[in-house]
C-alpha cells in the first residue's frame, strides 16, 4: 500500500532516483517507488496552462506553458514538466492542425536534449514516437519505439514500457499501412506481454501487462480489416469473443 510523504524540498528527480531533503537530511528513493510529485511553487502560468489544455484552448495552453518555463523564479522542475506538456499538447493540437505535430516533435526532442534523465524520459520516448507516427515518418517512429524498448531494458525503467514500445511500434505499423509488419510487431507484443504478465509479482503491473497482451491480440484483427480480409476477420472476433467469455467462466 503506498503512501503520502511530505518533504521539505526535492533536490532533483531523474528516471532513476529522486533526491529530496527532509529536515537537515538528505535522502534518496527509487523513481519506480515514486507516484506522482506534487510541488507547492507551481506558477500561475503553469496552472492557467494546464486548464487551456483540459479545456481544448491549445493556443492559449502553449502560450502559458512558454511564460511557465521561462519564469526563473521558479524551480528547475518547471521548465521539464513545461517543455513535456507543450508537446503532448501540440501532438492533440496536430490531429485537426498537421502543421502542429512537428512542433510536437522538436519539444519532445528538446526536453530530451535539455532534460535527459527526466523522470518523464520513457513516457517522453513514447510520444515523441507516437509524433512521428502521426507525422507520417514510419522509419523515425520504429526506430524510436526500438529505441523506447532497448533503453527501458538497459536503463531498467521497467517491462511495462517494453511491452507498450512494442505496441505502439505495431500500432504505428498499421496506420503506416504495412500489414505484414503489424502483424508481425502485434504478435511479438502479445507474446512478451503475456510472457512478463506470467512471472510478474506485481498484480497491478500484471493487469496493466495483460490489457496489452490483449490490445495486441485485438492489434492482429485489425490488420485484417484494414486489409480488407472481412471473413477472416469476422471469424477472427467471433473466437476472440468466444475464448474471453471462456476464460471468465
Amino acid at each position: 500500500t503506498g503512501k503520502t510523504m511530505t518533504v521539505d524540498n526535492v533536490i532533483s528527480e531523474t528516471y532513476t532516483e529522486v533526491n529530496y531533503k527532509k529536515g537537515n537530511t538528505e535522502k534518496k528513493i527509487s523513481t519506480d517507488k515514486v507516484l506522482d510529485i506534487k510541488y507547492y511553487d507551481v506558477p500561475n502560468s503553469y496552472k492557467n496552462a494546464l486548464a487551456f489544455a483540459l479545456n481544448g484552448e491549445y493556443e492559449n495552453a502553449i502560450a502559458s506553458f512558454k511564460l511557465a518555463k521561462e519564469d526563473s523564479n521558479v524551480r528547475s522542475w518547471i521548465k521539464s514538466y513545461s517543455l513535456i506538456e507543450m508537446g503532448k499538447v501540440y501532438q492533440q493540437w496536430g490531429l485537426t492542425d498537421k502543421a502542429k505535430v512537428t512542433d510536437a516533435i522538436s519539444t519532445f526532442n528538446e526536453v530530451l536534449t535539455s532534460d535527459p534523465e527526466s523522470r518523464f524520459y520513457a513516457d517522453i520516448l513514447l510520444n515523441l514516437g507516437r509524433s512521428q507516427a502521426l507525422a507520417g515518418d514510419l522509419p523515425a517512429a520504429t526506430t524510436t519505439f526500438d529505441r523506447l524498448s532497448q533503453e527501458a531494458y538497459d536503463k531498467k525503467l521497467g517491462v511495462i514500457w517494453e511491452a507498450r514500445a512494442k505496441i505502439e511500434k505495431a500500432n504505428a505499423q498499421l496506420q503506416g499501412k504495412k500489414f505484414g509488419d503489424a502483424e508481425r510487431d502485434y504478435r511479438s507484443a502479445m507474446t512478451f506481454a503475456t510472457e512478463q504478465a506470467g512471472s510478474a509479482t506485481d498484480e497491478i503491473l500484471k493487469e496493466n501487462l495483460l490489457a496489452i497482451a490483449g490490445r495486441a491480440k485485438q492489434g492482429q484483427g485489425s490488420v485484417m480489416i484494414e486489409k480488407k480480409d472481412y471473413r477472416k476477420a469476422a471469424q477472427f472476433f467471433k473466437d476472440l469473443i468466444s475464448d474471453t467469455a471462456a476464460e471468465r467462466t
